[in-house]
Protein backbone atom coordinates (compact mmCIF):
# COMPACT_ATOMS: atom_id res chain seq x y z
CA UNK A 1 0.00 0.00 0.00
CA UNK A 2 0.91 3.44 -0.76
CA UNK A 3 1.39 6.27 2.46
CA UNK A 4 1.42 9.94 1.39
CA UNK A 5 4.59 10.84 3.41
CA UNK A 6 5.00 14.57 4.95
CA UNK A 7 7.55 15.58 2.96
CA UNK A 8 5.29 14.64 -0.20
CA UNK A 9 7.67 11.79 -0.82
CA UNK A 10 6.53 8.17 -1.14
CA UNK A 11 7.52 4.80 -1.85
CA UNK A 12 4.68 1.99 -2.53
CA UNK A 13 5.22 -1.60 -1.39
CA UNK A 14 8.24 -3.82 -2.84
CA UNK A 15 6.61 -5.74 -5.75
CA UNK A 16 8.52 -8.81 -4.94
CA UNK A 17 8.22 -9.38 -0.96
CA UNK A 18 4.88 -7.01 -0.62
CA UNK A 19 7.13 -5.00 2.32
CA UNK A 20 6.16 -1.45 2.50
CA UNK A 21 8.70 0.90 2.12
CA UNK A 22 8.84 4.68 3.10
CA UNK A 23 11.45 7.37 2.78
CA UNK A 24 11.09 11.12 3.30
CA UNK A 25 13.93 13.74 4.79
CA UNK A 26 12.66 12.90 8.58
CA UNK A 27 10.64 9.58 7.98
CA UNK A 28 11.15 6.24 8.99
CA UNK A 29 11.57 3.16 7.33
CA UNK A 30 8.84 0.51 8.30
CA UNK A 31 9.28 -3.20 7.87
CA UNK A 32 7.31 -5.77 9.31
CA UNK A 33 6.32 -4.94 12.98
CA UNK A 34 8.40 -2.00 13.91
CA UNK A 35 10.66 1.22 12.88
CA UNK A 36 14.00 0.22 12.22
CA UNK A 37 15.70 3.28 11.81
CA UNK A 38 15.24 7.12 10.74
CA UNK A 39 16.68 7.43 7.11
CA UNK A 40 16.76 10.05 3.89
CA UNK A 41 15.23 8.98 0.51
CA UNK A 42 18.45 8.34 -0.69
CA UNK A 43 19.38 5.79 2.02
CA UNK A 44 16.69 3.95 0.51
CA UNK A 45 18.09 0.77 -1.67
CA UNK A 46 17.13 0.01 -5.58
CA UNK A 47 14.83 -1.19 -7.00
CA UNK A 48 11.89 1.00 -5.38
CA UNK A 49 9.34 3.17 -6.70
CA UNK A 50 9.69 6.59 -4.78
CA UNK A 51 7.25 9.53 -6.00
CA UNK A 52 5.37 12.42 -5.49
CA UNK A 53 1.80 10.83 -4.72
CA UNK A 54 -0.14 14.17 -5.62
CA UNK A 55 1.19 14.17 -9.14
CA UNK A 56 0.60 10.29 -9.37
CA UNK A 57 -3.09 10.38 -8.69
CA UNK A 58 -3.76 13.34 -10.44
CA UNK A 59 -2.01 11.73 -13.30
CA UNK A 60 -4.18 8.70 -12.95
CA UNK A 61 -7.51 11.12 -12.38
CA UNK A 62 -6.64 12.49 -16.02
CA UNK A 63 -6.26 9.40 -18.00
CA UNK A 64 -8.93 8.04 -16.62
CA UNK A 65 -11.37 11.10 -17.46
CA UNK A 66 -9.61 11.15 -21.04
CA UNK A 67 -10.79 7.56 -21.85
CA UNK A 68 -14.06 7.43 -19.64
CA UNK A 69 -16.08 9.29 -22.60
CA UNK A 70 -14.12 7.54 -25.53
CA UNK A 71 -14.92 4.34 -27.25
CA UNK A 72 -11.36 3.41 -26.89
CA UNK A 73 -10.51 1.88 -23.32
CA UNK A 74 -7.52 2.40 -20.85
CA UNK A 75 -6.05 -0.53 -20.38
CA UNK A 76 -2.25 0.55 -18.77
CA UNK A 77 1.05 -1.48 -18.82
CA UNK A 78 2.18 -2.83 -15.55
CA UNK A 79 5.62 -2.83 -16.66
CA UNK A 80 5.80 1.09 -16.56
CA UNK A 81 5.10 1.00 -12.63
CA UNK A 82 5.93 -2.28 -11.70
CA UNK A 83 3.70 -1.85 -8.01
CA UNK A 84 0.70 -3.26 -7.53
CA UNK A 85 -0.84 -0.68 -5.57
CA UNK A 86 -0.66 2.26 -8.55
CA UNK A 87 -2.51 -0.83 -11.01
CA UNK A 88 -5.29 -0.72 -8.07
CA UNK A 89 -5.94 2.98 -8.66
CA UNK A 90 -5.35 2.74 -12.34
CA UNK A 91 -8.82 0.68 -11.94
CA UNK A 92 -10.85 2.68 -9.30
CA UNK A 93 -9.91 5.40 -11.87
CA UNK A 94 -11.80 3.51 -15.08
CA UNK A 95 -9.06 1.44 -16.39
CA UNK A 96 -10.65 -1.63 -17.99
CA UNK A 97 -7.82 -3.74 -16.56
CA UNK A 98 -4.22 -3.93 -16.57
CA UNK A 99 -1.82 -4.91 -19.14
CA UNK A 100 0.88 -7.48 -18.44
CA UNK A 101 4.51 -7.87 -20.75
CA UNK A 102 5.18 -11.16 -19.08
CA UNK A 103 4.12 -14.16 -17.11
CA UNK A 104 6.23 -13.08 -13.65
CA UNK A 105 4.43 -10.22 -13.67
CA UNK A 106 0.76 -11.60 -13.99
CA UNK A 107 1.44 -13.54 -11.23
CA UNK A 108 2.26 -10.33 -9.32
CA UNK A 109 -1.02 -8.89 -10.27
CA UNK A 110 -2.74 -12.26 -9.10
CA UNK A 111 -1.64 -12.54 -6.06
CA UNK A 112 -3.15 -8.92 -5.47
CA UNK A 113 -6.07 -9.87 -6.97
CA UNK A 114 -5.79 -7.09 -9.41
CA UNK A 115 -7.67 -8.13 -12.72
CA UNK A 116 -8.79 -8.25 -15.53
CA UNK A 117 -5.22 -8.86 -16.72
CA UNK A 118 -4.00 -9.18 -20.31
CA UNK A 119 -0.90 -11.13 -20.97
CA UNK A 120 0.46 -8.85 -23.98
CA UNK A 121 3.07 -11.86 -25.43
CA UNK A 122 2.98 -15.24 -26.32
CA UNK A 123 4.06 -17.97 -23.93
CA UNK A 124 5.23 -21.29 -25.29
CA UNK A 125 6.27 -24.72 -22.73
CA UNK A 126 4.36 -26.70 -20.77
CA UNK A 127 5.98 -24.88 -17.54
CA UNK A 128 4.73 -21.31 -18.68
CA UNK A 129 1.30 -22.75 -20.07
CA UNK A 130 0.60 -24.29 -16.37
CA UNK A 131 1.26 -21.15 -14.52
CA UNK A 132 -0.88 -19.12 -16.81
CA UNK A 133 -3.63 -21.30 -15.67
CA UNK A 134 -3.03 -21.59 -12.21
CA UNK A 135 -2.89 -17.71 -12.31
CA UNK A 136 -6.19 -17.27 -14.50
CA UNK A 137 -7.81 -19.19 -11.22
CA UNK A 138 -7.22 -16.18 -8.98
CA UNK A 139 -7.96 -13.53 -11.79
CA UNK A 140 -9.27 -13.11 -14.76
CA UNK A 141 -6.70 -13.66 -17.43
CA UNK A 142 -6.50 -12.79 -21.29
CA UNK A 143 -3.50 -14.47 -23.01
CA UNK A 144 -2.71 -13.65 -26.77
CA UNK A 145 -1.81 -16.02 -29.56
CA UNK A 146 -0.56 -15.33 -33.11
CA UNK A 147 -0.41 -19.42 -34.36
CA UNK A 148 -1.86 -22.72 -34.52
CA UNK A 149 1.17 -23.66 -32.37
CA UNK A 150 -0.12 -21.16 -29.30
CA UNK A 151 -3.54 -22.34 -29.42
CA UNK A 152 -2.64 -26.09 -28.92
CA UNK A 153 -0.38 -25.56 -26.50
CA UNK A 154 -3.35 -23.53 -24.60
CA UNK A 155 -5.69 -26.67 -25.47
CA UNK A 156 -3.15 -28.77 -24.06
CA UNK A 157 -2.87 -26.57 -21.05
CA UNK A 158 -6.68 -25.96 -20.93
CA UNK A 159 -6.94 -29.62 -20.36
CA UNK A 160 -4.81 -29.79 -17.45
CA UNK A 161 -6.08 -27.72 -16.15
CA UNK A 162 -9.55 -28.30 -16.09
CA UNK A 163 -10.66 -24.55 -17.35
CA UNK A 164 -10.81 -22.29 -20.72
CA UNK A 165 -8.88 -19.47 -21.54
CA UNK A 166 -9.80 -16.49 -22.83
CA UNK A 167 -7.01 -15.21 -25.98
CA UNK A 168 -6.86 -12.17 -28.42
CA UNK A 169 -5.57 -12.96 -31.50
CA UNK A 170 -2.22 -10.85 -32.30
CA UNK A 171 -2.40 -8.98 -35.93
CA UNK A 172 0.69 -8.06 -38.05
CA UNK A 173 -0.81 -4.64 -39.24
CA UNK A 174 2.57 -3.81 -41.24
CA UNK A 175 5.40 -3.41 -38.54
CA UNK A 176 6.14 -6.86 -39.39
CA UNK A 177 8.04 -7.01 -35.21
CA UNK A 178 4.37 -9.89 -34.29
CA UNK A 179 1.48 -10.71 -34.82
CA UNK A 180 0.27 -13.35 -37.29
CA UNK A 181 -0.86 -12.54 -41.02
CA UNK A 182 -4.50 -12.68 -42.29
CA UNK A 183 -4.39 -15.84 -43.57
CA UNK A 184 -3.02 -17.59 -40.27
CA UNK A 185 -5.02 -15.61 -38.43
CA UNK A 186 -7.77 -17.04 -40.16
CA UNK A 187 -6.84 -20.55 -39.66
CA UNK A 188 -5.85 -19.68 -35.47
CA UNK A 189 -10.00 -17.95 -35.40
CA UNK A 190 -11.48 -21.52 -36.13
CA UNK A 191 -9.77 -23.61 -33.62
CA UNK A 192 -11.57 -24.50 -30.45
CA UNK A 193 -10.11 -24.07 -26.93
CA UNK A 194 -11.12 -26.83 -24.92
CA UNK A 195 -10.74 -27.27 -21.59
CA UNK A 196 -10.92 -30.92 -20.60
CA UNK A 197 -14.41 -32.61 -22.21
CA UNK A 198 -16.16 -29.41 -22.39
CA UNK A 199 -16.77 -27.45 -24.97
CA UNK A 200 -16.57 -23.99 -24.40
CA UNK A 201 -14.67 -22.67 -26.54
CA UNK A 202 -11.96 -19.63 -26.47
CA UNK A 203 -13.12 -16.13 -26.23
CA UNK A 204 -11.41 -14.78 -29.72
CA UNK A 205 -10.86 -10.98 -30.11
CA UNK A 206 -8.02 -8.73 -32.28
CA UNK A 207 -5.05 -7.22 -31.07
CA UNK A 208 -2.64 -4.78 -33.47
CA UNK A 209 0.42 -5.49 -32.96
CA UNK A 210 2.08 -1.66 -34.20
CA UNK A 211 2.05 -0.23 -30.95
CA UNK A 212 -1.27 1.50 -30.22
Amino acid sequence: MAHRARAGIVAAEDPLTGSSIHGGRRNHLTLGRGILSTMKKGDIDTPALILDLDIAEENIRAMGEYFASRPQKLRPHFKTPKTPEIARRQLAAGAIGITASKLGEVEVLARAGLGPVLLANQIAGAQKIDRFFAASARIELIGTVESAFNVRELEAGAARAGRCADVIIEVDTGMHRCGTESVEGHRVSRRDCRAGATDRTQQAQISRSDGL
